[in-house]
Protein backbone atom coordinates (compact mmCIF):
# COMPACT_ATOMS: atom_id res chain seq x y z
CA UNK A 1 0.00 0.00 0.00
CA UNK A 2 1.39 2.92 -0.93
CA UNK A 3 0.56 5.15 2.55
CA UNK A 4 0.81 2.29 4.58
CA UNK A 5 2.80 3.57 7.60
CA UNK A 6 -0.02 6.46 7.77
CA UNK A 7 -2.63 4.68 7.74
CA UNK A 8 -1.22 2.33 10.51
CA UNK A 9 -0.38 5.28 12.80
CA UNK A 10 -4.32 6.74 12.25
CA UNK A 11 -5.61 2.75 13.00
CA UNK A 12 -3.23 2.69 16.37
CA UNK A 13 -4.28 6.22 17.29
CA UNK A 14 -8.10 5.61 16.66
CA UNK A 15 -7.72 2.00 18.47
CA UNK A 16 -6.37 3.78 21.54
CA UNK A 17 -9.11 6.44 21.14
CA UNK A 18 -11.55 4.47 21.59
CA UNK A 19 -10.08 1.92 24.17
CA UNK A 20 -9.63 5.38 26.50
CA UNK A 21 -13.74 5.96 25.78
CA UNK A 22 -14.49 2.44 26.98
CA UNK A 23 -12.30 2.69 30.01
CA UNK A 24 -13.93 6.30 30.97
CA UNK A 25 -17.16 4.74 30.12
CA UNK A 26 -16.48 1.57 33.14
CA UNK A 27 -15.41 4.43 35.43
CA UNK A 28 -19.20 5.95 35.11
CA UNK A 29 -20.51 2.68 35.36
CA UNK A 30 -22.00 2.69 31.83
CA UNK A 31 -23.05 -0.65 30.10
CA UNK A 32 -22.53 -0.66 26.51
CA UNK A 33 -24.27 -3.77 26.14
CA UNK A 34 -27.48 -3.03 27.14
CA UNK A 35 -29.43 -1.35 24.90
CA UNK A 36 -32.37 0.81 24.93
CA UNK A 37 -35.99 -1.22 24.71
CA UNK A 38 -38.29 -0.49 22.05
CA UNK A 39 -41.70 1.07 22.97
CA UNK A 40 -44.97 0.62 21.00
CA UNK A 41 -44.92 4.08 19.82
CA UNK A 42 -41.53 3.59 18.19
CA UNK A 43 -42.24 0.36 16.50
CA UNK A 44 -45.21 2.09 15.00
CA UNK A 45 -43.62 4.89 14.09
CA UNK A 46 -41.14 2.53 12.20
CA UNK A 47 -43.87 0.95 10.61
CA UNK A 48 -45.86 4.42 9.78
CA UNK A 49 -42.09 5.14 8.05
CA UNK A 50 -41.96 2.34 6.14
CA UNK A 51 -45.23 2.71 4.48
CA UNK A 52 -44.65 5.87 3.58
CA UNK A 53 -41.17 4.93 2.06
CA UNK A 54 -42.01 1.84 0.21
CA UNK A 55 -45.34 2.20 -1.02
CA UNK A 56 -45.47 5.17 -3.05
CA UNK A 57 -42.41 3.06 -4.78
CA UNK A 58 -44.28 -0.48 -5.30
CA UNK A 59 -47.14 1.60 -6.57
CA UNK A 60 -45.00 3.38 -9.42
CA UNK A 61 -42.83 0.20 -10.72
CA UNK A 62 -46.69 -1.26 -10.49
CA UNK A 63 -47.82 1.33 -12.67
CA UNK A 64 -44.82 1.59 -14.41
CA UNK A 65 -45.16 -2.33 -15.60
CA UNK A 66 -48.91 -1.28 -16.21
CA UNK A 67 -48.21 0.82 -18.86
CA UNK A 68 -45.54 -1.67 -20.49
CA UNK A 69 -48.02 -4.27 -20.28
CA UNK A 70 -50.94 -1.66 -21.86
CA UNK A 71 -48.10 -0.31 -24.63
CA UNK A 72 -47.18 -3.51 -25.78
CA UNK A 73 -49.90 -5.33 -25.87
CA UNK A 74 -53.21 -3.89 -25.60
CA UNK A 75 -53.58 -0.47 -27.56
CA UNK A 76 -53.73 -2.96 -30.41
CA UNK A 77 -56.78 -4.25 -29.38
Amino acid sequence: MLFSRKATKILDQQTERFEKREEEREKRGEIPEEKERLEWKDLFAMWVAGFITFVPAILFVCALFGFVIWFFFMRFI
